[in-house]
């Protein structure tokens, strides 16, 4: 009876995480909380309610509610699944959003170690399995930021890593780490002139 009692103000505790990435063929959790735990909530996905009735489980998505916990947890996550989830109990609603990554970049062609000479110019390049990859190019485990001395390029599966005019403090290691996963990694020998 209480689940049609009048609220006054919401129902919900505030939610500190709203934004939640799963990749592809994974399983997710989505979750928020309830003041009181006899709240019914109803689940949507945009405005397409996820379970008709008392429904706890269906083959895409399974309804969890703990005490004043309630989870919603997405099966097989496909491209299709991203977007706003809503927790709803009466006139209330929480909105989490889903965000699925497809797998990460693989190295097709991988970084070589180059041997360059003082003052002249070192290309480090790769090609990608994926032209929108996120890459993040390493020297000696620091993380090396676009400037005069390091010229990131990227041109459809390829990347590239161009130093216009290698001095010996560049001598050691470059990884270039593709979607925040998969790494390469080759070294840089500078000969003097």
């Amino acid at each position: 009876m209480s689940r049609f009692h009048l609220e006054r103000e919401s129902v919900f505790i505030p939610v500190p995480i709203t934004r939640v990435s799963s990749e592809e063929h994974g399983t997710v959790k989505l979750a928020c909380a309830v003041k009181r735990p006899d709240v019914y909530v109803d689940w949507y996905k945009g405005e397409k309610a996820l379970f008709s009735g008392q429904q706890e489980e269906n083959t895409k998505y399974k309804r969890i509610d703990d005490g004043i916990q309630r989870e919603l947890i997405v099966k097989n996550v496909s491209n299709d699944d991203q977007g706003d989830y809503v927790c709803q109990a009466d006139k209330y609603r929480v909105t989490l959003h889903l965000n699925v990554q497809g797998p990460a970049a693989e190295f097709v062609r991988p970084l070589e170690n180059l041997e360059v000479t003082e003052n002249n110019e070192a290309i480090f390049e790769c090609q990608l399995s994926k032209e929108d990859a996120q890459v993040e190019w390493w020297f000696r485990g620091m993380p090396i930021l676009p400037s005069q001395h390091h010229l990131i390029a990227s041109r459809g599966f390829i990347r590239q890593l161009i130093i216009p005019k290698v001095a010996m403090k560049d001598e050691g290691e470059y990884s270039i780490r593709v979607d925040n996963k998969n790494t390469s990694t080759a070294q840089l020998f500078v000969k003097g002139k």
